[in-house]
Parts: structure tokens; C-alpha cells; sequence
């Protein structure tokens, strides 16, 4: 009789997880650029990926792996604004900041984020999501008096300018000052405006400007008026509609000796003729100069 050969062939076929990713972008709300502001940064924000529903293990065996409201796993951002987390399992989530980044308030939004199938070619499922974050903001304002030398109550002072630079990008020099020449100046006033003036009552305030430390030049002096030294601004605080304290900055009137030399109109040599008076025109004010002396009583 004939005879048959016969084979037996068995195999276990294994289903990987389908897997999901989520990632997230920080960018400055204001611009909607992954760009910060001022010195403030995208960089070392921590966001917090919660579940939105139970998520549950798909073995179908194992249950439930992250309860509804779970801490499922942290991100921090790079500094790009950037972060992503991997080897999820699919369901419902939502990202959540945690701690902003430096100079920028917290996203308080809860941003959903569904990680669902996608078919059995897919093995990892890619989503994202964007946190658009407010930038610390706040205006600077300064009052601007005169000083003649007089004991008297200090004159307000009108017309002084007044250019502020972001102190991180100034340039040095060799001997240590910062190089203005060949900075660049932050908008501090209206519709784009680099600078302020001081206004009738000597007030000047820019507009709320970004987080970080400013040093501010007076730009433009008034007519005999000594320019005062830069001086530094630092926001820290958001208060975009409330001024910080105003500051008062002195400026003292230029002063200087005159000396007189009386010479021949012909020779050009120095005449030597004692007891020669003049007088001192002051233009500005249209009359002579007078100077009073006083000597003690007995």
C-alpha cells in the first residue's frame, strides 16, 4: 500500500502595541514665534501629561493603566520651546503646565490631545499640541527736574529723551563701558518708538515692555542741562497697565569759567592794560549777566 508522509507546522503570531507620541511647542503669544521676549526664555518650562479618560491596557486582560486624571508623564522644553514623550498608550489626554519658563506666566489651559488608532500599518501614533504663553510685561516712568544750584523747590523739566537697550545684548568695550553706538534700541514708546520725552510736567513712562533688565541713556539733553548717567530698569513683575514706582532724576545745569584775553586788534599781541571791564550777554535771556556778592555783617 502506499504510504503518506505527513508534516505538522505550528506558530504563535505576536501583536506589537500600537504606541503613541505626543509633542509640544512653546511659543510667545504676542508673536506666535518660538521666540522669547526681553530675557525671558522657552527653554525649562515643565508641562504635565494627565489622562483625560481611564486608559486601558489593550490586552484586554490587564485593565485599566492610568486612572481619569492621572499624572501620566512630565516634559520639559529645550531650548527651541520644544518637548516630547514617547511609548504611550493610546486613549485620551490632556497637557497641562506645570512650571513656566523664565519670564512668562503659567498656561493655566488644558490642551486635549486624543491618541487613537489608526489602523494596523500604523505602529506609532503622532500627535501635538501648541502652548501659546504671555510674556512679563510692565512700563517704567521717571520725572525729570532742573537743579540751578538754588535752595529752592526743583524746576520740572520738559524735552528730555530718553533710549533704553536690553542690557544682556549691549556690546562692550575693551575698557569695560557698553558700546551704544552699535546697539540696538528697544521699542519704549508709541506706535514703534525707540524713545520718550519728558512732557511739560517733566513725567515720561514707556509703553509695558518684556521681562529683563534695560539700560537706559538720556539720548537728548535740554539746552544747558548736564546729561545724567544711564541707569538700569529691570521688569520682573506683569503689571502691563500700572507703571512701575516713578523715579526722579536730577539734571543740573552746565557750567563753566570764562576767561577773558584782551588783545591788539593789529599785533594780536596780549594788551597789558589793567583794570579792564566787561560784561557778559546772556543770549538766551536777553539781558546782562549780574553777579552779587555779600559779605558778613560785623
Amino acid at each position: 500500500p502506499e504510504t503518506q508522509a505527513k508534516a505538522s507546522f505550528s506558530h504563535t503570531f505576536v501583536n506589537d502595541r500600537t504606541t503613541a507620541k505626543v509633542h509640544i511647542y512653546k511659543v510667545d503669544k504676542e508673536s506666535g514665534k518660538a521666540a522669547a521676549q526681553g530675557d525671558a526664555s522657552l527653554e525649562g518650562a515643565v508641562y504635565g501629561l494627565y489622562a483625560r479618560n481611564d486608559i486601558v491596557h489593550p490586552d484586554g486582560a490587564t485593565g485599566v493603566v492610568f486612572k481619569t486624571g492621572d499624572l501620566v508623564a512630565t516634559l520639559t522644553t529645550d531650548k527651541n520651546g520644544e518637548a516630547e514623550v514617547n511609548n504611550l498608550y493610546l486613549g485620551n489626554y490632556y497637557v497641562k503646565e506645570i512650571t513656566p519658563s523664565e519670564g512668562y506666566l503659567l498656561d493655566e489651559e488644558e490642551h486635549d490631545v486624543v491618541c487613537d488608532y489608526e489602523g494596523d500599518l500604523v505602529a506609532e501614533i503622532s500627535r501635538s499640541t501648541t502652548s501659546a504663553e504671555q510674556v512679563i510685561k510692565q512700563p517704567f516712568q521717571l520725572i525729570k527736574v532742573s537743579d540751578n544750584g538754588d535752595d529752592t523747590e526743583a524746576g520740572l523739566l520738559a524735552g528730555a529723551e530718553f533710549t533704553a537697550y536690553l542690557k544682556s545684548s549691549l556690546p562692550v568695550k575693551a575698557d569695560g563701558s557698553y558700546d551704544f553706538d552699535k546697539a540696538t534700541p528697544v521699542v519704549i514708546g508709541e506706535n514703534g518708538a525707540t524713545t520718550i520725552t519728558s512732557d511739560d510736567k517733566g513725567h515720561a513712562v514707556s509703553i509695558a515692555i518684556p521681562y529683563g533688565t534695560y539700560v537706559v541713556v538720556e539720548s537728548k539733553t535740554p539746552h544747558n542741562m548736564k546729561t545724567i548717567k544711564p541707569f538700569e530698569v529691570k521688569i520682573s513683575e506683569n503689571h502691563p497697565d500700572k507703571p512701575q514706582t516713578w523715579r526722579v532724576f536730577l539734571d543740573r545745569e552746565f557750567t563753566a569759567k570764562l576767561r577773558v584775553i584782551k588783545k591788539d586788534s593789529d599785533t594780536k599781541q596780549t594788551v597789558l592794560v589793567p583794570k579792564a571791564e566787561f560784561k557778559i550777554f546772556n543770549i538766551d535771556k536777553n539781558e546782562y549777566v549780574k553777579q552779587y556778592t555779600t559779605y558778613p555783617s560785623k
